[in-house]
């Protein structure tokens, strides 16, 4: 039976919480601390003298086309197209009211601008000519399946009319399916040991970009309601086909054998899994990790700790949001 949805605790100003201490919420500090301690800026990247050799020397034209586009991808992605945007975090940040989940959106959204200042940085070097850039970029807006993600960004993270649990689950969905191959394909680049610089920006990025999908994981199961195991199976089943639709489009246009399209495929569906046990849930596909190149810090769910009790009411059971979404 549908009901209304009961705002959050975490959503409510707490006019007797004047001060950051004492913690109320200690996993969500935990979390904060743990992105302070991963803390780099794009100076820390490695001179991309040696990626500029690889690039014009050893690297085939297909190769170069690929990577092109998977860093346009990413840099192009930081504007909320598939992933989070800084300030579709800040949204977030003004709608909870805690502190502790405050200071590390505060934390994320700088990690994000550092994203996209090293991604770019490293693509002017590779890429010097505007025009090749803007050749890639005008690929990428081509492709159905980016309209296809927009609306999907549209529909479940950004539309305001959704609870915010839908909201949050979606989120955290978002940024652990929908960036899923890039990241995939550039760890698999760094095998092959060429691009230093690409392979340890893409190495500090991704361990960001996880942690960033294990504290939305830390908030939602922080709430008092959740969503219908049926609904969290559609938002992340449709996320999945995007994500494979997505791959698969981008290597037919390509013409890139490297990385197999079924076992991609496989890939997307293990990243699902993870997320889905971050949440406590069963497992929807039962896929390993068909990428051993791909580190376990890349991937949703690292060291997440055990969510406590709720501060304000410790004695509350948790209600399960079933709504016409």
């Amino acid at each position: 039976m549908n009901r209304p949805y009961r705002a959050d605790p975490i959503l409510q100003p707490d006019n007797r919480r004047f001060t950051l201490h004492p913690i109320r919420y200690p996993h969500l500090w935990k979390a904060y601390k743990t992105a302070q301690s991963m803390f780099w800026t794009a100076e820390d990247v490695l001179d991309a003298t040696a990626d500029t050799s690889d690039w014009n020397d050893i690297l085939s034209e297909e190769d170069r086309r690929f990577i092109s586009t998977m860093l346009t991808w990413l840099t192009y992605s930081q504007r909320g197209i598939g992933t989070a945007s800084a300030d579709l975090i800040a949204r977030f940040c003004a709608e909870v009211q805690i502190p502790e989940a405050r200071c590390f959106y505060g934390f994320q959204i700088m990690a994000i601008n550092i994203h996209k200042e090293a991604y770019t940085a490293i693509l002017l070097d590779l890429v010097p000519e505007a025009s090749d850039r803007n050749n890639s970029v005008d690929a990428l807006k081509s492709e159905y399946v980016l309209t296809s993600k927009r609306e999907w960004m549209s529909q479940w993270v950004m539309d305001r009319h959704k609870p915010f649990p839908v909201r949050l689950l979606a989120l955290a969905v978002a940024q652990s399916i929908l960036s899923s191959t890039a990241t995939a394909s550039l760890f698999w680049l760094c095998t092959r040991a060429h691009l230093p610089a690409v392979a340890q920006a893409h190495q500090l990025a991704t361990q960001d970009q996880a942690l960033h999908a294990t504290f939305s994981v830390l908030l939602y199961r922080s709430l008092h309601d959740e969503v219908n195991l049926i609904w969290v199976k559609e938002i992340i089943l449709a996320a999945v086909h995007l994500e494979q639709f997505f791959w698969d489009s981008l290597v037919r246009s390509q013409s890139h054998d490297a990385l197999n399209i079924t076992t991609m495929d496989n890939y997307i569906e293990h990243v699902a899994d993870r997320l889905l046990d971050a949440l406590n849930l069963p497992p929807m596909f039962s896929k390993a990790n068909p990428f051993p190149f791909v580190p376990t810090t890349a991937i949703v769910g690292r060291a997440i700790p055990e969510t406590p009790t709720y501060p304000t009411s410790p004695t509350q059971s948790v209600d399960t949001y079933d709504s016409d979404l």
